[in-house]
């Protein structure tokens, strides 16, 4: 992780950041790639600070995502039965 200056203000900012916390100056990111390495890259300082574990989800997070998974089960499910339905009716 590096620094940059901020080209409103001056002020030393992280090159991760999306903008400048003294003065809000957007920085451009024309590129939808670079909000991508932004969080794998924070994941790893993250991991390293974790003693090479990634942390863990909040719980709220944690059951929103076990929700989704089982959402993706029934619908999945669902999609199986039906076409099971359609083959023994034709």
């Amino acid at each position: 992780m590096g620094f940059m200056k901020c080209p409103k203000c001056g002020e030393e900012v992280s090159d991760l950041a999306e903008r400048c916390p003294r003065c809000q100056y957007m920085f451009e990111s024309d590129k939808p790639v670079a909000a991508c390495v932004r969080w794998s890259q924070r994941q790893e300082e993250l991991k390293k600070k974790n003693g090479g574990k990634y942390p863990e989800l909040p719980a709220q997070m944690k059951k929103q995502q076990d929700t989704a998974v089982k959402c993706g089960a029934i619908f999945a499910i669902g999609v199986v039965v039906a076409y099971v339905i359609k083959m023994l009716i034709l």
